[in-house]
């Protein structure tokens, strides 16, 4: 009995679409995979506290750190994550918006998103709202690993809401 591939091996046929048999074989899985991959890292790092650099003097320290508390809790006191979310909006609309605070609405954004919003509408806004934040935050400090990590997961949460096959454009722009 053959066995079957597991872990990177599965992983590298099911990006690139080698299976060997069925109706599939061939066929190229890289948006459903790019999604999962996506979905399942971001799954990950919502209960991780947030890794970036903080200026001195700014606002968002106590923000973020409150975020961080409300992560993985949010369902104790939804309407924590709301106020955070709120006060992080407030917060990122100022042109000199630091890097921690663009960071943390994108990652807010994220979880209200998956989380509070109640309409596809909501979730487009919200996932769009962290997609810009993220995009703000990379501008300014293009090696921050967190910034492109939300704006990746934003948009590739944005695209699953959207809808497949009207967000392919989307591709060029998640590698």
């Amino acid at each position: 009995m053959k066995r079957r591939p597991t872990g990177l091996v599965a992983v590298g046929r099911l990006l690139v679409g080698t299976r060997r048999r069925g109706a599939r074989a061939g066929r190229c899985l890289i948006t459903r995979a790019t999604a999962t991959l996506l979905s399942g890292l971001a799954g990950l790092l919502v209960a991780a506290p947030a890794t970036s650099r903080t200026s001195p003097g700014a606002a968002s320290p106590a923000l973020a750190a409150e975020l961080d508390a409300v992560a993985s809790r949010y369902h104790e006191d939804p309407a924590a994550l709301d106020r955070i979310y709120q006060a992080l909006q407030e917060a990122a609309q100022s042109p000199g918006a630091d890097v921690p605070t663009l960071v943390a609405l994108a990652r807010a954004a994220y979880i209200w998103g998956d989380v509070r919003a109640t309409s596809t509408e909501q979730k487009l806004a919200a996932y769009e709202r962290g997609r810009q934040a993220a995009r703000r935050a990379v501008e300014r400090e293009p090696r921050n690993a967190a910034a492109h990590f939300w704006y990746a997961t934003n948009t590739g949460r944005w695209g699953q809401t959207r809808g497949v096959l009207r967000s392919l454009f989307l591709l060029p722009e998640l590698r």
